[in-house]
């Protein structure tokens, strides 16, 4: 009988330590990030689109610099993301944005997350300083923005903003898959406000996720 018990017990260790393996593995597959070269490491802007809205070839994936003062080098591995020039005149606003399309396994209800770590500068000392958005934004599958419940287009997506953090910090964003939804559009977005040459804010390791629900 003792014999039976170790057993017993051993086979218990090894069928416990299996389910949490099963469970570990599960979540590492719907944890996956969906964006291509969120962490910048191809060294270019391969993944992304910039905004046609405004002007192009005003971003580049870098793996240093000096803004207002501060050296700046990635969050992790070589490369980040910054703002290199201004938009056209009188317009302060450009980003970097993508899509992709949701995951089969996906289902209304679900919660995707979008975070990055980015900073801007803690010696901007203009009344207006610059800053950078993150944004999330269900569409339908042919791309078309998904309205809101008011029926208002433009409205269906969250953002976070990032101002004066002179350090890298995680930032994020959580919506639910709305029924319907088979596309989600991403960005990260900079605005350039002190009259400076560009906007000082900087981005890296941009992670899109399905949390489930």
């Amino acid at each position: 009988m003792r014999m039976t018990g170790k057993f017993g017990r051993l086979l218990g260790i090894v069928l416990s330590g299996v389910m949490l393996f099963i469970v570990l593995s599960s979540s590492s597959v719907a944890a996956e990030n969906l964006i291509v070269n969120g962490d910048a490491e191809t060294g270019d802007l391969t993944g992304w689109k910039e905004s046609k809205a405004y002007t192009v070839g005003v971003w580049k994936a870098t793996d240093y610099s000096d803004r207002g003062g501060q050296v700046t080098g990635p969050h992790s591995g070589k490369y980040f993301f910054i703002p290199v020039a201004s938009s056209v005149s009188g317009d302060y606003d450009t980003f970097l944005f993508n899509d992709v399309l949701i995951p089969e396994s996906a289902k209304p209800g679900d919660v995707f997350e979008i975070s990055c770590y980015a900073h801007t500068y803690a010696d901007d000392t203009e009344v207006e300083k610059d800053f950078g958005r993150l944004y999330l934004r269900f569409c339908y599958p042919d791309g078309t923005y998904m309205p809101d419940e008011n029926g208002n287009p433009k409205c269906m997506f969250k953002y976070e903003t990032i101002e004066g953090t002179a350090d890298w910090k995680r930032y994020s964003v959580q919506m639910k898959m709305p029924e319907g939804a088979g596309d989600i559009q991403y960005g990260i977005w900079a605005s350039q406000r002190d009259g400076g040459a560009f906007a000082n804010v900087s981005f890296d390791d941009i992670v899109l996720v399905n949390l489930g629900q």
